[in-house]
């Protein structure tokens, strides 16, 4: 975890991480949202509406991003909440 955490990056690629926790991705939007262009989450399962509504806050130039199989995200925050919040992103993987 603390490689993950210790990375400076614009395209994070967790998709099925097992420990990834909302948390965790706080943290790594917190480092990284203002240079964040791409982010798959594809799959974690303990990722929840908590760290969407910190990313739409945090990530302005994102492009592209991956939540498919992230079972615990409502539809407010896979829907409503993103679609509002990020006009701008070019890419929405939700299948």
């Amino acid at each position: 975890l603390e490689a993950i955490l210790s990375m400076t990056c614009d395209k994070l690629d967790l998709s099925f991480c097992a420990v990834l926790s909302d948390d965790i991705l706080i943290q790594l939007i917190e480092k990284n949202g203002k240079n964040l262009i791409c982010l798959n989450i594809r799959g974690c399962q303990s990722i929840t509406d908590k760290s969407i509504s910190v990313l739409v806050k945090k990530c302005p130039y994102l492009e592209e991003l991956y939540l498919s199989d992230c079972s615990k995200l409502t539809t407010f925050s896979a829907g409503t909440n993103l679609f509002g919040s990020i006009e701008w992103i070019e890419l929405l993987y939700l299948k």
